[in-house]
């Protein structure tokens, strides 16, 4: 089970933000030429959405990648962020894995 991902989506504004990077095309509109769907989204846009600070969203961005929930594309001086699909789906599944063998563990102990 990896730790360090799901310390990073134990805090809402990071929930919120996979959410919104699910389907960036109906959270945001598409930026200075660059399609939020194929390209990503800039932490500008994020920042609004939440209405946050764009440091704070820098720090859960970092957060996010570190993660690896989220992948950072650089274009010019722009970072364009777009969800790990297969990543968040693969944390997912082991941590349902785990919590539904602990689950069972603490139910033997308690028979």
């Amino acid at each position: 089970m990896d730790i360090k991902a799901l310390k990073a989506i134990a805090c809402e504004s990071r929930l919120k933000i996979l959410e919104y990077l699910k389907d960036p095309t109906a959270h945001f509109e598409s930026q200075d030429g660059f399609d939020v769907a194929v390209d990503g989204v800039w932490n500008k846009l994020i920042a609004r959405k939440l209405a946050i600070s764009q440091e704070s969203v820098t720090a859960h961005m970092r957060c996010l990648v570190d993660a690896g929930l989220v992948k950072v594309s650089k274009v010019g001086t722009h970072r364009l962020y777009t969800r790990d699909h297969d990543r968040i789906t693969t944390v997912l599944r082991e941590t349902a894995t785990v919590l539904g063998a602990t689950f069972r563990n603490l139910e033997t102990d308690v028979k």
